[in-house]
């Protein structure tokens, strides 16, 4: 599914014909029109929309058309314009799992050449970070996203739990939320039957969300994208592992929970704690039943490592682009300028620009909860690994947590997935 929007100004063509009446349009210059194509149908368009029309307006020489696809048909047609490098698009989204890969196939055109033109240190780091291959940065960020750790306020009051005081340098630890599930369940829930869980991941057994297991010991997402030699089979994360299974065998967490459904039982009152989306959190907060409260993201008791899961949609130039100046600029106006604050105030877009963080944190009247996620997605964020293979990763990596999850040796389930994930790249 597609729908096009040729969102153009007045033509230089036509102000001549009504400012002067007598110039013929054939020897008015027409102008240039940069395509954008982008995800987010019937999604996107009442934040973008604007501001191609305001950009289009201020820029009579250059007109930009965007034309938006659900998601899945997105990734597709990228794959057939770019990967035959057709000249058709100048401006493209890139969903931040995408970037290694879409650089590694020379989709995207590196923006060194505009580095004098440009000021990465108003984005926050991590959002450069992941838009950032091979030490070449590939795209800008448009906004950004964070995990967060939510709970249950009122189920802890009737559990006569409450938490002590919680700061960005003194955080929960894992190890506290194991024992405070525990104290909490044999209150609320002791003979099971109730259905409350104590501590899930809204994207559970999904590796966007359980890096945040290893990454918080130490780990790295991916030490080297043509093996997970080096990654899987380390110490972080066979700790990370083995924590998983410990809190699934102890019921501190509850087995066989779709990711689909960890939103809805969290608002329903069936879990304590949950480490999910900032995206959920204006839901949580119109929940009337319960009280559903933000704070920051916990750490293991002896590492101290905060690792936020991070990432979100970034904005490239075409590699086959024939206007690649042209597209810069706009991209710039998109993701810093102008058009960056009509995405962010129109559309209540997290931004990615850490002026924008800092004046939110700096405002008293900054809802707390989102004070709480711009901080960690400036300090704390840790993007996906950026990798060629990243949908293999994925797609190995997911069906390695349902393994742990399910209760596999570790150590084999550790085997299958270094074998699997070979065997994809042969």
């Amino acid at each position: 599914m597609k729908t096009k929007r040729f969102l153009k100004g007045l033509s230089v063509c036509l102000a001549a014909v009504l400012l002067a009446g007598t110039v013929p349009c054939a020897l008015a210059e027409a102008p240039l029109t940069l395509r954008f194509v982008t995800s987010g149908a019937n999604y996107w368009e009442a934040g973008l929309d604007p501001i191609v029309e305001a950009y289009n307006a201020s820029h009579p020489d250059t007109q930009v058309a965007i034309e938006y696809y659900a998601t899945e048909p997105y990734f597709e047609n990228i794959e057939i314009a770019l990967g035959s490098g057709s000249t058709d698009y100048d401006i493209i989204a890139v969903d931040s799992p995408k970037v290694g890969e879409y650089a590694e196939k020379g989709y995207t055109l590196p923006l060194d050449a505009y580095a004098d033109k440009l000021d990465t240190s108003v984005y926050q780091g991590p959002a450069i970070e992941g838009c950032t291959y091979n030490g070449k940065l590939t795209c800008l960020p448009l906004q950004a996203g964070v995990s967060c750790f939510y709970y249950n306020k009122t189920l802890l009051d009737k559990a006569g739990i409450t938490l002590r005081e919680i700061t960005p340098d003194n955080r929960l630890t894992f190890e506290e939320i194991e024992d405070i599930c525990k104290q909490a369940l044999s209150v609320l829930d002791p003979n099971g039957t109730e259905g409350i869980c104590g501590l899930m991941f809204g994207q559970v057994n999904k590796i966007y969300a359980m890096l945040q297991l290893p990454t918080s010991l130490g780990g790295v997402a991916l030490a080297d994208d043509t093996t997970l030699e080096g990654t899987i089979d380390s110490e972080p994360w066979r700790k990370a592992a083995e924590y998983y299974q410990k809190l699934l065998d102890e019921g501190v967490m509850t087995r066989g929970i779709k990711f689909e459904d960890t939103a809805n039982l969290f608002r329903s009152g069936k879990i304590l704690f949950l480490l999910n989306s900032y995206s959920g959190w204006s839901k949580f907060r119109a929940v009337e039943d319960y009280e559903l409260c933000m704070t920051y993201n916990p750490v293991f008791a002896e590492q101290q490592i905060a690792a936020a899961p991070t990432g979100s949609w970034c904005m490239g130039i075409s590699a086959f682009s024939q206007h690649p100046n042209e597209a810069f600029d706009f991209l710039n106006y998109l993701c810093s300028g102008e058009g960056h604050d009509m995405w962010v105030n129109g559309f209540n877009a997290f931004s990615a620009v850490e002026s924008d963080v800092q004046a939110a944190l700096a405002d008293e009247n900054t809802e707390y909860g989102k004070k709480i996620a711009m901080y960690e997605a400036s300090n704390v964020a840790k993007p996906r690994p950026l990798t060629q293979h990243y949908s293999v990763y994925e797609t190995v990596m997911n069906e390695y947590w349902e393994n742990v999850a399910s209760g596999a040796n570790i150590d084999e389930a550790i085997q299958t997935a270094i074998e699997t994930y070979a065997i994809y790249l042969q």
